[in-house]
């Protein structure tokens, strides 16, 4: 009995060491003042239990009692034991529960690339401690094509292989993160900007090598805009934005990396300030149409107009389409210039009429047109005040609107030619997808992009393409314009492939109304003399 209870106080000593051990790690990771409490009374324990087994080993000897308390402080020490052991467990577990929750919220479940959070917390780290840095924002350049084109699970694919692509190009204490869509942010502290720009090419380089993705392979490239610290900012959002607007400048003027400059700010705030002229411009009719007329060739005698958008500032300069467009465009101020445009057309078509001249308008749509649901309602509320509007009025659509559109406008498309408008197919060739556009959308006419018209006399590939694409369009039944037409001969060759009509400055430029009315009546004037007659013996007894 001895020899047992010996040996059951030694053993429970050990648990109460190993309960010690444990609890001075709980005491580590939770600095809490109740587990420092324990501990003590742990260590108390071990001495009463030494205590007791330094008595029995100079007495020798072990009585009924004595043994009981051997037992009962053997099972204490096993609860001691269980106590913290089980403790210990479930911080670990809680400990490394909060670790993920921790790496989620500043990772990209995705790619697994740091998130935005993540990059703005360590650029903050880096302006604080005032550590010169290089930024530069990605931005993928086929992503929406693939993503729409191929599904979201290639699109994911692309952008995880992307990311581990760009990586591998980084060194050590470089960042990179993915703050969004397909944009990726890299960092690079006390590195030059010319390591900044070769770590671009190298990126771009990698990502023209081709991706293989659900038995699929397509190639990739970023637009790079660069944004340097201190020079470009002394904070985070002023660092980012300066790459961000560097960004815009390169995809804007077709380069693949930019490094932020001051005119490129300008810019951005011109344009800013267009996108908030343009309210003003709608709401005090600052807005101009202009007509260029369209030339049927086998009659020579204008047949149709194109409506073209004119703007000048407060300061009586234009604001070129190209640019104000481009502008409503990414600021979704575009339905509202339409709207404008199709009320302004409408009021325009009457007097036309009145002038006897009865040549439908072409009225340029935008995706964000086929988007929106007020297109449709307002072209039925402008048909129904005025029963002419539906032959008027031709609506073109670019090929590279059908191409990426965010849904398929067929569906709206044939709910207008079944209201009576025809729709045209403007800047035919520039897409990729030209063959199937024919086939899935219900246009009525193409009209070939003059790129492909330009200098057409003295490139044969241009001409070939055009003659094709007429010979095309005139076997599914659609008629074609030429766009751009700036010399006779281009009219000669169109004329013999069959071209149906023509626009141009061979012929005219846009005009005001006033002056497209009074140039068509001075141009056409032996037709519309035959018309009067004609009108006259109608109208004879």
């Amino acid at each position: 009995m001895f020899i047992l209870a010996v040996t059951i106080i030694i053993i429970g000593i050990v648990f109460l060491v190993s309960g010690l051990a444990q609890a001075k790690k709980i005491c580590a990771q939770t600095q809490h003042t109740g587990w420092r409490l324990l501990s003590l009374l742990i260590a108390c324990f071990i001495l009463g239990y030494s205590l007791v087994l330094g008595s029995l080993l100079i007495d020798k000897t072990v009585d009924a009692i004595l043994f009981g308390l051997s037992m009962i402080l053997f099972s204490g020490s096993i609860f001691v034991f269980m106590v913290t052991t089980f403790s210990l467990t479930t911080i670990q577990q809680l400990h490394m529960l909060a670790q993920e929750e921790k790496h989620n919220a500043l990772h990209d479940p995705l790619t697994a690339l740091p998130n935005r959070k993540h990059c703005i917390e360590t650029v903050n780290f880096l302006v604080e401690d005032n550590i010169p840095f290089q930024l530069m924002l990605l931005d993928v350049v086929n992503f929406k094509q693939v993503n729409d084109g191929m599904g979201h699970f290639c699109g994911d694919q692309l952008l995880i292989q992307i990311g581990h692509r760009s990586r591998a190009h980084l060194s050590k204490g470089d960042f990179i993160a993915r703050i969004g869509g397909d944009e990726f942010v890299v960092v690079m502290p006390n590195q030059s900007l010319d390591h900044a720009l070769n770590i671009a090419h190298e990126i771009n380089q990698s990502l023209k090598r081709p991706f293989s993705i659900d038995g699929f392979e397509l190639t990739s490239s970023v637009i790079v805009g660069i944004g340097s610290y201190p020079k470009h900012g002394t904070s985070v959002d002023q660092i980012i934005n300066a790459a961000d607007v560097a960004m815009y400048w390169a995809k804007t003027n077709g380069n693949e990396v930019a490094n932020f400059s001051s005119h490129m700010s300008q810019d951005a705030r011109r344009k800013l300030q267009i996108s908030r002229q343009i309210d003003q411009a709608i709401e005090n009719n600052e807005f101009e149409l202009f007509y260029q007329p369209i030339i049927c060739l086998e009659r020579d005698i204008v047949c149709s107009y194109e409506a073209l958008m004119r703007w000048l500032d407060e300061d009586g300069k234009p604001i070129t389409p190209s640019d104000f467009i481009t502008i409503a465009e990414q600021s979704n101020k575009i339905t509202s210039i339409t709207e404008w445009m199709l009320d302004k057309v409408a009021s325009d078509i009457e007097k036309l009429i009145k002038a006897g001249i009865h040549c439908p308008i072409h009225v340029n749509l935008s995706a964000k047109d086929l988007m929106s649901k007020n297109l449709e309602n307002q072209l039925s509320r402008l048909a129904f005040l005025n029963k002419s509007f539906v032959n008027m009025v031709v609506l073109e659509i670019t090929e590279t609107t059908a191409i990426n559109r965010l849904r398929s406008p067929a569906t709206l498309l044939e709910r207008l030619k079944q209201m009576g408008f025809r729709i045209s197919l403007d800047d035919f060739g520039t897409g990729f997808s030209s063959l199937s556009l024919l086939r899935d959308l219900p246009v009525d006419q193409i009209k070939i992009d003059q790129s492909f018209v330009y200098q057409m006399q003295r490139n044969e590939r241009n001409r070939s393409i055009v003659a094709n694409s007429i010979s095309l369009a005139h076997g599914l039944g659609y008629t074609v314009i030429s766009e751009g037409v700036e010399h006779e001969e281009v009219v000669s060759i169109l004329r013999e492939y069959g071209c149906d009509y023509v626009q141009g400055y061979y012929y005219s430029p846009a005009l005001p109304l006033e002056r497209a009315i009074n140039w068509t009546l001075s141009r056409d004037a032996e037709h519309y003399e035959q018309l009067a007659q004609h009108t006259v013996k109608k109208a004879a007894p």
